[in-house]
């Protein structure tokens, strides 16, 4: 991969892409990025002011001849046209870590260590959780990959990092072939992207893929569904985590402290006390599972078990992921947008009883019948917005017929400009109305967000504005 080429393409415009773009230009390559529609004119202008091209997809496969490469953003389809044309794809993580390995030979120093996290939930928070341990330890590091930060601007960047901290999804994975992480760890598997990947065991083998390109691997031994796959797979991984006492080659619970029995001299004798429970924030079982992860990157690596409970106290939590935002009248309002699928949503809904519970959006395939037969008895009503609402209201109706269900919308003629901040006006209204002392009113969709707003985070922040303002309409 190393060689030098002519004429190229980079397959999307996002964030990642956009970094790849410019990436490839400095490799010396003739850039022409292809998209699917036609570029924000803010976008076309800065890729003009770079010297990269631009094509739509259609122009651009009658053209392929001209191109000896593709190099592919996560999120576009494997079977997507552009790559059936017979021209080589490489993926961001294989060209970034060639970057890495190449410009460390060339400087004649060690390249960082990569330490990769996946899962289906959990991904972002367990790799700032170990950037924060990292830091705690006094290591450079940077978490970068899927969570904001694009994998191949860090190996880019200008600083010399000791450790790369990467949140790496199954779309990224997917074009996996040299890349060779330290460690990895897969933090759960459940339905999600199945409209992507086709089936749940598609999805699930493209995550365990990343174990088996790791030198030491790192599972949840708690996940049913994740070890039943591994079985099919016929996977061991290298260290499991477990919230119940650990035994040789885990890390767990015991009473109130995080336990490494797996990182140690003597793992059938030995174990070594990590951190406290109190000592991780927001505090919930599966962010206890989140922070054993990243323990067991950081110990894979031999970070000291001082620098883990440091790095865990430092730890602040991202915006969106079970943030309170108010505690009024004995109700807790709670912003979980960040579950965007039901296993997340399952997740938020187990920490909190008499739930006022704010769900709907895009379900992209996946099912919410077992959150709602495990958590149907925590929630009072169910106030549903978004495309796939009424799977929702089918499943409660079935499995947990005593929850109320409204559906909420923006009733408003005409329509305004920004109907995603009206209609949470409205669901937070409505909620005000129906919560009492005891409740919890809990924003956590099991939903994509795009049906009605630009983001998760769009999302979280609307009704985190509404709940702060009064919610009035």
């Amino acid at each position: 991969m190393g060689e030098r080429m002519s004429r190229v393409i980079v397959a999307g415009a996002g964030r990642t892409g956009l970094a790849l773009a410019k990436a490839v230009k400095d490799q010396g390559h003739e850039v022409t990025v292809v998209v699917d529609a036609p570029l924000p004119a803010h976008v076309a202008l800065e890729l003009t002011q770079d010297g990269i091209a631009s094509l739509l997809t259609k122009e651009a496969l009658t053209q392929m001849s001209k191109f000896v490469r593709i190099y592919a953003s996560p999120g576009w389809r494997l079977d997507h046209p552009l790559f059936l044309a017979g021209v080589e794809v490489v993926g961001e993580v294989d060209f970034a870590w060639e970057i890495s390995q190449a410009r460390a030979e060339r400087l004649g120093e060690s390249a960082p260590l990569w330490l990769a996290v996946t899962g289906t939930n959990g991904k972002t928070t367990t790799t700032e959780m170990l950037q924060s341990i990292l830091s705690a330890d006094g290591l450079t590091s940077v978490a970068c990959g899927n969570v904001g930060y694009p994998l191949i601007s860090a190996v880019l960047d200008d600083v010399k990092y000791d450790v790369l901290a990467i949140e790496l999804s199954s779309f990224q994975i997917s074009r996996m072939k040299i890349a060779r992480p330290r460690a990895s760890a897969l933090l759960n598997v459940a339905e999600d992207h199945i409209d992507w990947h086709g089936t749940l065991e598609e999805y699930a083998q493209t995550k365990i893929a990343l174990l088996a390109a790791s030198e030491t691997s790192i599972c949840n031994g708690d996940d049913p569904l994740l070890n039943s796959m591994l079985t099919l797979a016929t996977f061991t991984p290298d260290v499991t985590f477990t919230l119940d006492s650990p035994k040789r080659g885990e890390l767990g619970v015991v009473e109130e402290l995080l336990v490494d029995r797996a990182f140690v001299e003597d793992p059938d004798h030995a174990a070594v006390s990590l951190a406290e429970l109190g000592d991780i924030r927001p505090f919930a079982p599966h962010n206890v599972q989140n922070a054993l992860a990243a323990s067991a990157l950081a110990r894979s690596i031999g970070i000291a078990e001082g620098s883990i409970a440091a790095g865990l106290r430092a730890f602040t939590p991202g915006s969106h992921r079970i943030a309170e935002i108010l505690d009024e009248g004995g109700v807790k309002w709670i912003n979980d947008s960040k579950a965007t699928n039901p296993h997340a949503a399952i997740a938020s809904l187990k920490a909190f009883e008499n739930v006022i519970w704010i769900a709907g959006g895009l379900l992209k395939g996946a099912s919410v019948e077992q959150l709602v037969v495990e958590c149907g008895k925590r929630v009072k009503v169910a106030l549903l917005i978004g495309q796939d609402r009424e799977e929702i209201a089918q499943l409660i109706a079935q499995h947990a017929p005593h929850v109320v269900v409204e559906r909420v919308d923006v009733h408003i003629d005409p329509t305004p400009q920004e109907p995603g901040r009206q209609l949470m006006r409205n669901v937070v209204a409505r909620a005000r109305e129906l919560a009492g002392s005891g409740d919890t009113v809990l924003l956590a969709p099991a939903c994509a967000s795009m049906d009605q707003f630009i983001s998760y985070a769009e999302r979280g922040n609307f009704f985190t504005e509404a709940v702060r303002g009064g919610g009035h309409v």
